[in-house]
């Protein structure tokens, strides 16, 4: 799929013309364009299986070539949203010495004479084409099972109780005999794999799925996990992973760039360094923390003055070397548990996590970090890191970053940031005020699935100082000696997959401005939910008002209503009364399966820091819209009439966006307006848009296998655009009709003015008349 090159060059212009503050509604419909679920062009393999002999003959290459392929590592993220050009299966420039035909006279030969790897024994024709039936039966199987995932409507099936789900898979023995050649039995294991794991599984790419900190993907992520999984790459080591280990290393100096914003000459130095890294690739935060107190660790208690240092002589000894009685890490008592397996597996126990409290705007108090930072020197404790949250899991609050430097420093203690979550503020002009100070940070977390909108999953850890990762450098004789470029030599975990591919794609696709689009959307649509909180009349209550996209709040019961909207203090009893509506209206709607919201327990500084339930909602989803909140509030309010007594249900009005009255339409400025409430009525799903799935009369209901421009929609398009974009959604089968060439196609074109397709996203009998 290709973005607009007409649109692009409108957007950077606007971009330049504008205030930071304003909102581009093109800039962002393009972007939520990219997360838009549509069906994969998954080409046969039948292909693929005429052309085995076909086997890599670039043995020439060394790696400083192959790692000067890549471009400029040390080179920005593109400023303004990233055009995604056409992909194409190959290249003249890439092919030529790249690949070439086995020799048909001598199986396993290449025309040359040298051993063609991928050659085997000639196969009958008939066991090609019946491998090729197979392949492509399976492909339809799992593509259905796709779409039909991608097209439900809930967020998880109603009504289904997870001990329901834990009694589908009983079976304990693995099957005797292989499946084999079998299609029938692969497919009867496919159609069992669809019934009792993927028809009930939770969609987490629902627009009201809000609780947690998933989301829908950009769509080309699926066809590239796919290629991911065909290159099967090891990036422990280079001689698994040649390509792929300098894509990662540039991909880490790209985000690096964007949180340290570090000078040419560094970049250039250290981004392809044979012998340092500017961060590490991990399967997710809790590895990614864990690495990076490990680099505290090993780097406060490393060899000195004869001493060998802990990575020889252990914890223990290294602490008796330095005369210290123990050691510890301080932080907010709002740190993700990661953080608790980190102290118990780098031998500190959990004791030794020291918890500030925090204000009442959730922020860790500083002058209590400071007391707590005295108190441990004062008791021969070594502190290995202070800890700063970018992005609380619980409350989306961020610390004073700035603050926390300054003691860090003060102190010569390593500062580390758990940006896990709130890292990619750092694209936003509007926002990333909220993390200054990151800058400061000896190491930073950032969670790759999370707000960079990757597969599950992947950590990321930085380090302002490429040199710290030496502190913990392991090399081996057969891999990952110390004058390979072998990433394994600083991870601690070894076989990794190329996790990178994705990370390194987003960056490239979206650019600096399409995350900022992503980011700065999801805060305001969770400040338009606090809102509509605020003007619930007292049905529900904010718990804290949301600093960044994560949202605190709670049901209120009738009897209690009165007290809460005046402010007055709540007796424990009346709390646990409160906590207990959340936890059924939480659990009922979990169960039910329309929408969804998590739950958490926290002291609430409103409540004299008294572990209070909150409903908590996350916002990053794309494809959520403020017609979603409401929706999601509106299934709450319903829930809460069935748990409560007729009677109390019936003693206060109920916002007025669930009324019978029926919905008053919205205009785009009231949506945004910080005045707006709830008052009035429902607002209405957002009108359709040039980048809207298109709804057929046969269907129903919208139809998300294919997005393309609606006429009606996209008038200011000319025909030959609006057929440019058709181009890009048509299936691979259909462009083959026209030999893949898209300016065939154009001029094939008899009446460009019609767009009807039929529900495979073909033309139809009624739609333009196509020549050959």
């Amino acid at each position: 799929m290709a973005l607009r090159a007409g649109a692009m060059e409108t957007l950077e212009a606007r971009s330049e013309a504008s205030d930071a503050s304003e909102v581009d509604e093109v800039e962002e419909e393009l972007i939520r364009r990219l997360f838009l679920p549509r069906s994969a062009s998954i080409t046969s393999e039948s292909e693929l299986l005429e052309r085995r002999g076909a086997v890599s003959a670039d043995n020439e290459a060394t790696l400083p070539e192959l790692h000067l392929r890549q471009s400029d590592a040390a080179e920005d993220v593109p400023p303004s949203v990233a055009a995604t050009t056409e992909a194409t299966t190959t290249s003249s420039k890439g092919t030529q010495g790249s690949f070439r035909r086995a020799s048909s006279r001598h199986p396993g030969v290449a025309d040359d004479g040298a051993p063609g790897a991928l050659e085997p024994a000639a196969e009958p024709a008939a066991s090609v084409a019946t491998a090729a039936s197979s392949l492509k039966h399976t492909e339809r199987q799992l593509k259905k099972a796709e779409r039909n995932f991608l097209d439900a409507n809930h967020v998880r099936a109603a009504n289904v109780s997870l001990r329901e789900l834990s009694e589908r898979f009983g079976e304990t023995a693995v099957p005797t005999n292989p499946l084999g050649g079998d299609e029938d039995r692969i497919d009867q294991y496919l159609e069992k794999l669809v019934d009792t794991a993927v028809k009930d599984a939770v969609n987490t790419s629902s627009p009201a799925m809000i609780g947690h900190m998933t989301s829908s993907l950009p769509f080309f992520m699926r066809p590239l996990s796919r290629l991911v999984t065909t290159m099967n790459q090891n990036v422990v080591k280079t001689e698994t992973a040649n390509t792929v280990t300098f894509l990662e290393r540039e991909a880490l100096a790209q985000l690096h760039r964007q949180i340290y914003h570090r000078d040419e000459e560094f970049y250039a130095k250290y981004s392809q360094a044979m012998d340092a890294v500017l961060g590490v690739f991990t399967s997710g935060g809790t590895v990614a923390n864990t690495t990076a107190l490990w680099i505290a660790r090993n780097s406060a208690l490393g060899p000195r003055d004869g001493f060998a240092g802990i990575e020889q002589c252990g914890l223990m000894g290294a602490l008796r070397h330095f005369g210290y009685e123990g050691a510890c890490v301080v932080g907010s008592e709002l740190l993700h548990y990661s953080m608790g397996k980190a102290v118990d597996v780098l031998g500190l126990g959990m004791q030794a996590l020291v918890s500030v409290p925090f204000d009442e705007n959730f922020k860790v108090r500083l002058d209590l970090v400071e007391e707590a930072v005295r108190d441990c020197e004062a008791k021969k404790l070594l502190v290995i890191a202070i800890l700063g949250v970018a992005g609380a899991t619980e409350t989306g609050t961020i610390d004073d970053l700035d603050g926390l430097a300054t003691i860090a420093e003060r102190h010569k203690i390593h500062f580390h940031v758990d940006a896990a979550w709130g890292g990619p503020l750092v694209f936003s002009r509007r926002h990333v005020g909220l993390l200054r100070g990151i800058e400061r940070a000896h190491s930073v977390t950032l969670d790759g699935h999370k707000q960079l909108y990757m597969p599950m999953g992947c950590g990321l850890c930085f380090l302002r100082d490429p040199a710290l990762i030496t502190s913990v450098q392991k090399t081996a004789r057969y891999i990952i000696r110390k004058e390979s470029y072998d990433l394994g030599k600083f991870t601690l975990e070894g076989s990794r997959p190329a996790n990178a591919v994705y990370l390194h794609a987003n960056l490239n696709v979206f650019g600096v401005r399409g995350y900022e689009v992503l980011v700065d959307r999801s805060i305001r649509i969770v400040r338009f939910m606090a809102r509509q909180i605020e003007a619930s009349k007292g049905w529900f209550e904010l718990v804290t008002k949301p600093l960044t996209n994560i949202l605190l709040y709670r049901a209120i019961p009738p009897a209690l209503q009165a007290a809460v909207l005046a402010g007055e203090a709540l007796t424990a009893e009346q709390d646990a009364a409160i906590d207990e509506l959340n936890v059924a209206l939480q659990q009922r709607q979990t169960l039910q399966g329309r929408t969804f919201v998590s739950r958490t327990t926290i002291r609430a500084p409103n409540r004299d820091r008294r572990p209070v339930v909150a409903l908590r909602v996350v916002i990053a989803n794309p494809l959520t819209f403020e017609s979603d909140i409401l929706r999601v509030l509106r299934n709450q309010l319903e829930l809460l009439a069935d748990l409560l007594p007729v009677e109390e249900a019936a003693s206060r009005p109920m916002p007025k966006y669930v009324s019978p009255e029926g919905p008053r339409q919205h205009t785009r400025a009231e949506l945004l307006s910080p005045e707006d409430t709830c008052e009035g009525g429902d607002i209405p799903e957002p009108p359709p848009s040039p980048f809207a799935p298109r709804r057929t009369a046969a269907q129903g209901d919208v139809d998300k296998t294919n997005t393309l421009p609606l006429r009606d929609a996209s008038a200011e398009l000319s025909k030959s655009r609006y057929w440019s974009e058709y181009w890009e959604t048509m299936p691979l089968e259909v462009r083959n009709l026209f030999k893949g060439n898209k300016e065939l196609f154009l001029t094939s074109l008899v009446a460009p003015e019609l767009g009807l397709e039929d529900d495979q996203g073909l033309f139809s009998k009624g739609s333009a008349t196509k020549s050959m």
